[in-house]
């Protein structure tokens, strides 16, 4: 008897733990899901929410080409920041010749569709934990 009230004292210390573990240990797996979603959206020419960019003016192919290499996605903390720096930024806020705005990253508002990739990883990562770190 004794055994079972120390596995059941190691599953509650386990499930006291386990939300600021699977937090935190969850960053940089939702950091890569980020990346990926981010680098796959922008490189297809399409905003964060999969919505397209408009072509380029002058011969309509896909505009912001190599813009991907100018995103950051990186942990600060508890916080997962992404920034987008250098020439495009000016596309991504519409401020460039033209006044087209052709949207890079997310702003204000989570797009449905990073949300859906951030919520794998944490799934991904809650399942790790809980299941023993396997």
């Amino acid at each position: 008897m004794a055994d079972g009230h120390a596995k059941l004292d190691e599953w509650i210390k386990m499930l006291r733990e386990l939300p600021e573990e699977t937090a935190r240990g969850a960053l940089p797996e939702v950091a890569e899901a980020l990346r990926e979603d981010l680098e796959a959206t922008a490189g297809a020419g399409r905003a964060p929410d999969g919505s397209p960019w408009p072509p380029k003016k002058e011969d309509g192919g896909q505009a912001l080409v190599g813009v991907t290499e100018d995103v950051d996605v990186s942990i600060v903390g508890t916080v997962v920041l992404v920034k987008l720096s250098g020439k495009f930024v000016r596309h991504h806020r519409g401020m460039a010749r033209g006044g087209v705005r052709r949207q890079v990253i997310p702003t204000r508002k989570v797009p449905d569709a990073v949300g859906r990739a951030i919520n794998k990883a944490l799934v991904k990562s809650f399942q790790r934990v809980a299941g023993g770190g396997q």
